[in-house]
């Protein structure tokens, strides 16, 4: 079995963008994909450390209709191969258009279908997201360690504790979750 590492899309690879009310969207099309800082190297130290990169990403805009299938999966293969992600799955679902599914986050479908097409060993993987909502997935999954990345808002610290989800770790950048990864490893 191969170790992963989980890694959110949105926040984590390409930067948010923000609509005109303030209101947080994914890139819509390859002109707004815009890769954050430090993303690569990140990615390439956790993949000469042996791990395979899975992308679990919720893509509500599909359903909301913002966002093509097809333009979604321009995005993801363009991904994909500028920066060696071996495979992205996304929920297109949104409740309030698609109903319940199993794959949106922080539900486990799509780690679990990963983990059968990839024979991954979950609970020795990792989960890196910018939401409380991917760790929550992480945790769900029963990955050995969670990472939240970015800055911690004092927003997001009071939900933390209203809801009792705590990563294992918080860093700025894929680089540091990178090295983090790989001193737990030794």
């Amino acid at each position: 079995m191969s170790k992963a590492i989980f890694l959110d899309r949105d926040g984590v690879i390409n930067k948010h963008l923000y609509e005109t009310d303030g209101k947080i969207m994914a890139p819509a099309n390859l002109g707004q994909l815009k890769i954050l800082p430090k993303v690569k190297e990140g990615i390439s130290k956790m993949k000469n450390a042996g791990f395979k990169i899975i992308v679990i990403s919720n893509q509500p805009g599909v359903a909301f209709g913002y966002l093509d299938s097809k333009e979604l999966n321009k995005i993801n293969n363009k991904l994909k191969k500028d920066i060696n992600i071996d495979e992205i799955y996304c929920c297109p679902h949104h409740i309030k258009f698609t109903g319940d599914c199993d794959c949106r986050k922080p539900k486990t479908g799509l780690v679990e279908r990963a983990s059968k097409d990839h024979n991954l060993d979950v609970q020795n993987s990792y989960f890196v997201g910018d939401s409380l909502s991917d760790i929550q997935t992480g945790i769900n999954a029963g990955v050995k360690k969670t990472f939240l990345i970015g800055i911690i808002r004092e927003d997001i610290l009071q939900i933390q504790h209203q809801k009792q989800i705590f990563p294992d770790f918080t860093f700025p950048n894929l680089v540091e979750v990178a090295n983090k990864i790989i001193e737990l490893e030794k």
